[in-house]
């Protein structure tokens, strides 16, 4: 998926999707002539950026720290050591044991790394030009992080079309925290914001307040 991102007459960044690794990650680069963004490397992406030519201040946005959603981290790193990684203080635990996750669930062993932005609570990062809305949203790990980038939410393992994260793997919290803040965080975006899921096909926040058994109108509880 390449999507051009236009404010104004000029066209300010473009975006392109990836599904990476075995687990089948939406890995998203977001960019322009001066910062690349890479959201959750699932797998190698260097090959991707190498394709298309992007020299430019590299940032590495985790929405949190399951190994697949941060498997392609070290190969970015070897070709652009200068990429910053961005995390959740609170996931940084899980960023430590990746070696027992990888052997938890039968990846690759991947050489450990050292985020350098830790991110706390909820707020705004400017990532090179490119500014970052974060939103904690707690439950699938207790870090779990919603990164918006002009007007389009990229919901990591919170979020899904149809459905929510799981909060029963190594770093979860509760199911109702999950709930709780995907109500009072997400629910609350105009019905045609775009949603890129960690997993799975794209939605918007107005589909899910429709369809979505768990945080919807649907919604039983």
């Amino acid at each position: 998926m390449k999507m051009l991102i236009f404010r104004g007459d000029h066209v300010m960044i473009t975006t392109k999707k990836y599904v990476t690794g075995p687990l089948q990650v939406n890995t998203t680069l977001v960019y322009n002539d001066r910062t690349v963004l890479v959201i959750d490397p699932g797998a190698d992406i260097v090959p991707h950026i190498k394709k298309l030519s992007l020299f430019a201040s590299f940032y590495v946005l985790l929405t949190h720290g399951h190994i697949d959603h941060l498997a392609g981290v070290p190969s970015i790193l070897d070709s652009y050591p200068s990429a910053r990684i961005v995390i959740n203080s609170k996931d940084l635990p899980l960023v430590q044991t990746i070696d027992h996750q990888a052997r938890y669930l039968g990846f690759l062993p991947v050489p450990g790394f050292t985020p350098e932005i830790l991110i706390q609570n909820d707020g705004k990062i400017n990532a090179g030009d490119i500014e970052v809305t974060c939103l904690e949203i707690g439950g699938h790990t207790a870090g779990s992080t919603v990164f918006i980038i002009d007007d389009v939410i990229y919901s990591g393992d919170t979020l899904f079309n149809y459905a929510v994260g799981r909060t029963d793997l190594m770093g979860s919290t509760t199911h109702q925290e999950l709930i709780d803040n995907i109500k009072n965080k997400l629910m609350v975006f105009p019905d045609e914001t775009r949603v890129i899921p960690g997993h799975g096909p794209a939605t918007t926040i107005g589909f899910e307040r429709r369809e979505n058994l768990y945080v919807g109108s649907r919604d039983n509880s």
